[in-house]
């Protein structure tokens, strides 16, 4: 369904020709792994996206079990070294509960370190220049601001609310296989089309502000795929019903996402990372209907109920008189370092190699020819852990970044069985005080929105 962009497999041909080749593939994995599991007797399981049909099959069996500890694996979203990060997962759902992680979010209190800082707004640096093919934002054009309101239909000086659309397939397909995190029943969860549908209203009431609303790169053709989405049919018979003050940034109008930061005073956001981004820039961002969101703590920005048109013109209000500062961007950009690089093992920036084990004779060796082999196994794996948990704690005390295979050990022997993604989180360096480390965001920023304006990023 997200690969063709369809509601249901049976849409066109095509789908249903790969639903079929899928499910074929899946059953000769459900039928082979309830005999290859206890003839191996794995201890633990490892899958590189469980969203993958024969991947699904397997994860489903581990987690059945009692005696096989899940892996889940992936690469972090840190653009510039994404192929060199590890992100380990105890469940199908956890990649989106960062947000609800106590070890996560604990983090946040520790102020950036020197080269967090020089990280993030590398990895943001990369999100601007848009040439990532994981990235669906395309850079922005350096056009004068002034051009950039022409363009979108602006012709006054009041403030500007950029509504964030996220792509309403994401979810559904998300939804159907059991991976979305429901924080509140699903039901009770809004949808992109009452996000809408709500902001349109109070853009009715604020005629004083100018209203963009910009639709997901994914709801059209775009740089990495040629499918326009149904649910952009949907999304459009809704803003046909827009007020004069409403106007569209749709792909492909040759406006990005960092065309339109530069003119935003704030943003109005449902569950789409773009937040995160305008959040990072200084600018205020509201949140609607918390439990949807998942890319970073709503508590960043201002709060807004489902079905609330008081409150939420409230926060528009509010919004609009805060005005672009670093104390905002300060903790986005901590979020970005707890995520992208505390949270995750980063197997370049290995800076010491654990001695090699020097293997001791085995004593006693009558005595554990006596104990039953699995109970030896557990001890000795229980024991050997301590061992690596202390290893890592001395290696972190005395360098940066600790040995990335040590990192990985640690974090899997800290996974309990929650959903809720708690990883160990290492800081990355020496934290600043709060006083220069915004001070340094600021600079960074700085710099960021000059390539902005002037399209050069390094």
């Amino acid at each position: 369904m997200l690969h063709h962009k369809v509601p249901d497999v049976t849409a066109t041909q095509n789908s249903w020709n790969e639903y079929v080749s899928d499910l074929r593939n899946s059953q000769y994995a459900a039928e082979a792994l309830p005999t290859i599991f206890p003839e191996i007797q794995p201890t633990h399981g490892v899958i590189y996206n469980p969203l993958y049909p024969t991947n699904r099959v397997f994860t489903e069996l581990v987690l059945k079990s009692e005696d096989i500890q899940y892996i889940g694996l992936s690469a972090s979203g840190y653009v510039p070294d994404r192929y060199s990060t590890l992100a380990l997962y105890r469940s199908v759902q956890s990649s989106q509960t960062a947000v609800d992680s106590h070890t996560l979010l604990d983090s946040m209190n520790n102020p950036l370190s020197e080269r967090e800082i020089k990280l993030v707004s590398r990895h943001l640096g990369q999100l601007v220049q848009g040439s990532d093919p994981w990235v669906y934002s395309t850079p922005p054009t350096a056009k004068p601001t002034v051009e950039i309101k022409q363009i979108l239909g602006i012709e006054n000086e009041h403030p500007v609310a950029v509504v964030l659309i996220g792509s309403p397939d994401e979810t559904r397909s998300s939804a159907l296989v059991g991976a979305e995190f429901e924080r509140v029943p699903i039901d009770q969860v809004s949808t992109v089309q009452e996000f809408i549908e709500q902001s349109l209203d109070v853009a009715r009431t604020a005629p004083d502000i100018n209203f963009i609303f910009r639709l997901h790169p994914r709801l059209a053709p775009n740089k990495r795929e040629s499918i326009r989405s149904p649910d952009l049919d949907a999304i459009e018979a809704l803003l046909a019903t827009r007020s004069s003050n409403v106007t569209i940034n749709a792909p492909g109008d040759g406006i990005g996402l960092y065309d339109v930061a530069r003119i935003a005073s704030f943003g109005i956001n449902h569950a789409s990372s773009a937040g995160l981004e305008f959040l990072a820039l200084g600018i205020p961002v509201i949140h609607y209907d918390t439990p949807r969101l998942n890319a970073y703590p709503p508590h960043l920005g201002l709060e807004v109920v489902r079905m609330d048109p008081i409150g939420f013109l409230e926060a528009v209000n509010q919004a609009k008189d805060i005005p672009v500062s670093v104390e905002i961007a300060v903790p986005a950009w901590r979020w970005y370092a707890v995520t992208l690089l505390r949270a995750v093992t980063h197997k370049s920036w290995n800076t010491q190699t654990a001695p090699p084990k020097i293997p001791q004779e085995p004593r006693l060796q009558w005595l554990r020819s006596l104990i039953p082999q699995g109970f030896r196994e557990s001890v000795s794996r229980k024991r050997d852990q301590q061992q690596r948990n202390k290893q890592v704690n001395q290696v972190s005390e005395s360098v940066d970044i600790p040995d990335w295979i040590e990192e990985c050990i640690a974090r899997i022997g800290d996974f309990d069985n929650s959903i809720i993604w708690n990883p160990l989180s290492f800081v990355r360096g020496s934290s600043m005080e709060e006083r220069t480390e915004s001070d340094r965001v600021a600079q960074q920023i700085a710099l960021l929105r000059k390539a902005i304006k002037e399209y050069r990023v390094s």
